[in-house]
């Protein structure tokens, strides 16, 4: 008796079904992480935004870092942001590292350190400042690189600098802590 489409597609589909509840047994795979990105509207661009960051921001020194961080005054845009947005910047003199390739490649081992440690910046900051919604950072680096940095390197560094900052902003968001 010759088969028909019908009973062709039948029998692969059901032979597909052994294939697939055989298969979970088999190969298990680790579950996916997210994906560690820095957005564009992460990166800290307006004029306005950047001269109020350098004019009324605080620093913290974790050396061979500078970071200015600032809280936006702007109430009105706060309350409408739901989640929590820290935008940055990351600056290297012309004074401190004068070839522009040192300088490119010292940005890049800054964003990607910070890339790295955003999941745990934004963890640490809504544990220990639930208030702030709005962060803004500048990583300024101080100090010409002796040798060739990596981002290894660069990780600790700037989690050590995000920590005082965290630290400051949660005293200051609690005045009764001070002495």
């Amino acid at each position: 008796m010759p088969e028909t489409d019908a009973s062709k597609t039948a029998g692969a589909e059901t032979a597909g079904a052994e294939n697939q509840s055989d298969s979970p047994s088999k190969i298990s795979l680790p579950p996916m992480q997210a994906r560690a990105t820095l957005k564009k509207c992460e990166i800290l661009r307006l004029k306005n935004d950047i001269d109020e960051l350098f004019k009324e921001g605080k620093s913290v020194k974790v050396l061979p870092l500078k970071i200015l961080y600032q809280v936006p005054s702007d109430e009105a845009k706060a309350e409408e942001i739901k989640r929590q947005t820290i935008q940055v910047m990351f600056v290297v003199s012309k004074r401190t590292v004068k070839r522009a390739a040192h300088r490119n490649r010292v940005k890049r081992c800054m964003r990607e350190a910070y890339r790295n440690l955003k999941s745990e910046i934004c963890t640490m900051l809504s544990q220990k400042c639930p208030s702030v919604r709005q962060l803004r950072l500048a990583f300024l680096f101080q100090s010409a690189p002796s040798e060739s940095i990596a981002t290894k390197q660069m990780e600790p560094i700037l989690k050590k600098g995000i920590e005082k900052v965290i630290t400051r902003l949660s005293q200051e968001q609690s005045p009764t802590n001070r002495v």
